[in-house]
């Protein structure tokens, strides 16, 4: 295993992204379905270093959104997934709820590698698009970011905004506000995008290139 991909697998932080390049570059597509003991002894022995736990725990995550439906399907795979992926929890500490950063974060992800064929709305579980809807209106979001953006402009913070439309100040700072958790959003949005693609060009790759996996970026 050449050294791109040596050094960016020792960074804890790395995207699913580009852990999905590496191990189909090096493995082939196949490598999603092997058990993660397997999938660590084999990077260890190529790269003849040790894996940091929390690299094998983000692919375990990247495993099951591409190869599983349970991203999808399941709700408690989902927030469990969102939080771990998204960095704000590792797989020793309590559970806790995935908020609209860590949704997001995955969201984005999940959607380069393996996107819903059809209506998004129609694919995922009910119990998992309300979930989203009621992270994104805690959070006041009233634009979801792109990758969120079959959220319903309903099922969010502009309700909340039509409590407070008979006075014109409060609602003036409460649009405001919300405007502001939107952008904010937004622009964490195109960050992770950002760094996935970094990341994925800083790797010097043996089959082909990755733009494949940037394809369905916008």
């Amino acid at each position: 295993m050449n050294k791109s991909k040596q050094l960016a697998l020792q960074n804890k932080d790395l995207s699913l992204s580009a852990l999905a390049v590496i191990l189909i570059d090096e493995y082939g597509t196949e490598a999603l379905n092997w058990d993660l003991e397997t999938v660590k002894m084999e990077l260890e022995t190529d790269t003849r270093m040790e894996i940091p736990e929390e690299v094998i725990t983000r692919i375990g995550c990247l495993q099951q959104i591409m190869a599983t439906d349970s991203f999808y399907q399941s709700l408690p795979d989902f927030i469990t997934l969102c939080s771990i992926a998204s960095g704000s929890l590792d797989s020793t500490a309590f559970w806790k709820p995935a908020d609209a950063y860590d949704i997001t974060a995955v969201m984005a992800e999940a959607r380069l590698l393996n996107p819903p064929e059809g209506d998004i709305r129609e694919i995922l579980n009910p119990e998992i698009l309300a979930y989203i809807e009621i992270a994104l209106r805690e959070f006041g979001i009233l634009i979801p970011p792109d990758c969120l953006k079959f959220i319903h402009t309903d099922s969010r913070a502009v309700n909340d905004l039509a409590t407070i439309q008979e006075d014109p100040i409060l609602f003036s700072a409460g649009y405001r506000e919300a405007q502001s958790a939107s952008d904010d959003l937004a622009v964490f949005e195109d960050r992770i995008l950002q760094k996935i693609r970094a990341e994925i060009m800083a790797l010097d790759l043996e089959t082909g290139d990755s733009t494949g996996v940037l394809r369905n970026e916008r």
